[in-house]
């Protein structure tokens, strides 16, 4: 990622630049190494949250977006998934940011929180397609429309 931000940085256009996510996950071992480059639009959910069934965050010193410091050298970060009982969720900024009628934004809390509700209402959990489906109920009931404000993708990944 450091090699890509140098890179990209003389090409990028004054004020712009790119969020990154990028993971390997391991499936004999679970074990998930990451680079965030100023996306932070993800959790897990499933077994390993605060409560059975709920969500987590996990501690990471995440890194700027691309082509802002060509000298900024990213690291990787390392978090485990339960096989089996963990979900990676990763999701765009429109998840988030989408306001209702009052102007309140969705957040990541009320994201991690409909997650975590879903997981504990199926007992095991969720599904990766049901994680998607829950997440986009949840959004549109609180936008109060289908027409969002803005792109929304929602991807759940599991080690089966």
């Amino acid at each position: 990622i450091s090699v890509v931000n140098r890179y990209l940085c003389p090409l990028m256009p004054e004020n712009r630049f790119i969020t990154l996510w990028l993971g390997i996950i391991d499936t004999k071992t679970g074990v998930l190494r990451f680079v965030d480059a100023g996306h932070g639009h993800w959790f897990v959910a499933g077994a390993g949250g605060a409560a059975a069934g709920g969500a987590r965050q996990v501690e990471y010193e995440g890194g700027l977006p691309l082509g802002i410091d060509p000298d900024f050298e990213y690291t990787c970060a390392e978090a485990k998934l339960e096989r089996g009982r963990e979900r990676l969720i990763l999701f765009s900024d429109g998840l988030i940011e989408q306001p209702n009628p009052e102007g309140q934004a969705f957040t990541l809390a009320r994201a991690m929180s409909s997650a975590g509700a879903m997981a504990a209402a199926e007992a095991g959990g969720c599904s990766v397609n049901g994680d998607v489906e829950m997440l986009f109920d949840a959004l549109v009931a609180h936008a109060g429309t289908d027409a969002l404000a803005d792109d929304t993708t929602i991807a759940s990944v599991e080690i089966g």
